[in-house]
């Protein structure tokens, strides 16, 4: 397809009642004008195993990723998800690095979100709005860089946090806990100490400075 319409594939998602190509908008000229030959020249090279194209008009790359993720939510609700086939986005390589670049700048602001938010009930919901993002984007571009979701990584910034107020701080384990928003001071010890080995007391005994 990129081959024979010059133009930049995607997303291809495979459903039971249809096929969908997602083309991923970009500054090509005359594309929209011919957005009709385009659409059907490509069921024509996949021999009818594409039935829908779908092109968005220009926009910048979260607006893109935001209209991309409705489509594929969609997509997954019609259809069994095993079904859907993933293309890698063919773009130039300063395009990539714009996109990389962006990407590394959302995270850097959902980590501040979270370690600036750490006595609320902070949460991927309350990231994804305070930052005007989709949900399901975020969670999805946060466990591709860093192997972990964000509801995993809220907990363990907590307990980091917890750690050092522990060491660097007199304050009472319970205000401890209260300031990093768990329900109650048993959740705050059961979960520090299934990641530390020991209880919060016995952690502070251990490395408190004296």
């Amino acid at each position: 397809i990129k081959n024979e319409l010059n133009i930049k594939v995607g997303e291809l998602i495979e459903v039971d009642s249809g096929k969908f190509v997602f083309l991923k908008p970009h500054k090509e000229e005359g594309l929209d004008e011919r957005l009709n030959e385009v659409c059907k020249k490509v069921v024509e090279l996949t021999n009818n195993y594409v039935l829908c194209v779908y092109k968005s008009s220009l926009v910048s790359s979260n607006e893109f990723m935001l209209t991309y993720d409705n489509l594929s939510q969609y997509v997954s609700r019609v259809a069994d998800s095993s079904k859907m086939v993933h293309v890698e986005c063919l773009t130039s390589a300063n395009e990539v690095m714009n996109l990389i670049n962006e990407d590394n700048k959302l995270l850097d602001e959902i980590k501040k979100y979270i370690w600036d938010n750490m006595e609320t009930d902070v949460s991927l919901n309350s990231i994804a709005s305070y930052l005007h993002y989709n949900p399901s984007y975020l969670s999805r571009l946060f466990k591709q860089k860093y192997d972990c979701n964000i509801k995993d990584f809220i907990l363990n910034t907590k307990l980091k946090k917890g750690e050092s107020l522990l060491v660097n701080t007199d304050l009472f384990v319970k205000e401890i806990a209260q300031k990093l928003g768990f329900d109650s001071i048993s959740h705050f010890f059961r979960l520090f100490k299934n990641v530390y080995g020991v209880s919060p007391n016995e952690y502070r005994a251990k490395y408190q400075t004296k």
